[in-house]
Formats: C-alpha cells, structure tokens, sequence
C-alpha cells in the first residue's frame, strides 16, 4: 500500500499566518517605541541595535537549539517552554526593578534643547520696491 501526501487546507492555514502576524505587530510596535524611549537621545541608535539584535539573534536564534535539547535531556514534549517562559519572567523582574519612567523626559532637554541662533549684527533694510 502507498502512503497518501497530505492536501492541507490553505485557507485555515492563511487565516492562522495572518493571525500570528497580527501579534508578531502587536509585539514590535511597543517595542520600537520603548527602546526609542528608553535611551538617551546621544547614544541612541547604538544602544538600540545591540540590545535589539542580541534579544532577537541571541535568544531568539538559540532557541529552537535549547528547546529541542530539553526535549532529548527529559524526554518531555513541553520541556522545551521552560527557556522562553524563564527569558519572559528574566525580563519582567529586571525590567520592574531596573528601568525607569521617560514619560516626563523631553528629547530636546536630553541632547541640550534648541539654542537660538547668535545674532548676526543689524539686518540691512529691505530695498524698496520698483
């Protein structure tokens, strides 16, 4: 007897990718707007790449490793949730203790506010019109 190919339904299928999709958004919208808040306006793009990158490439890229390895170490199927679920908890306790409120923190107050411009002496008068 020959085995039978699987004929998925696509439909289900696209309306269950555009659901993850719209909590893939619901993540990184937040997230742009806190890590641009976070930091002080003179470092700001270099303090935002190297936390963003190591989150994603670190913890994210490891973790298909480190979940298949607590699977093969206890041979339970949901072993492999103890690492995202241990890096979310990680997160919250040292985000709660160690970050600070910016809501009251001006950017123009963070890189020394818009100074006006010397004077340039008096302006010559404008010519009369013709």
């Amino acid at each position: 007897m020959t085995p039978t190919v699987a004929q998925p339904e696509i439909l289900p299928l696209m309306v269950l990718v555009w659901i993850q999709v719209v909590f893939v958004t619901m993540v990184y919208g937040p997230i742009a707007a806190f890590l641009v808040e976070f930091f002080p306006a003179k470092i700001r793009y270099t303090s935002l790449s190297i936390p963003y990158h190591i989150g994603n490439g670190w913890f994210g890229g490891f973790l298909p490793l480190i979940a298949a390895g607590l699977l093969t170490a206890t041979g339970n199927l949901y072993a492999g949730l103890i690492y995202p679920i241990a890096v979310a908890l990680i997160t919250v306790v040292v985000g709660g203790l160690f970050i600070k409120e910016s809501r009251h923190v001006k950017i123009w107050d963070e890189v020394g506010g818009e100074e006006a411009a010397p004077d340039a002496g008096p302006r010559a008068a404008p010519s009369p019109a013709t």
